[in-house]
């Protein structure tokens, strides 16, 4: 949760910035409701949503993009990825 507020408040910022604020009405000026429309920290409202289960989730199909060609995977320390949760 503490992680969450530092990026409201990275996502409150932008707003602030003039250079920001323009950057983020291009983007969505040239690519509407599409992904690369959307700001690389996210949404308040996709943080949100954000829980361990998803973590783990993406970490996991991460891992199985970048499989190695000798079968071996990255390693994970899940006990790293818990304590950022």
């Amino acid at each position: 949760e503490h992680e969450k507020k530092i990026i409201y408040e990275e996502i409150d910022s932008y707003h602030d910035d003039n250079e920001e604020a323009i950057f983020e009405l291009a983007a969505y000026s040239l690519y509407g409701r599409n992904m690369m429309a959307l700001p690389i920290s996210g949404t308040k409202a996709s943080v949100k949503k954000i829980n361990i289960n998803n973590l783990i989730s993406f970490q996991m199909r991460d891992a199985r993009k970048m499989e190695l060609k000798n079968g071996l995977y990255p390693i994970v320390l899940w006990e790293d990825l818990l304590l950022y949760v």
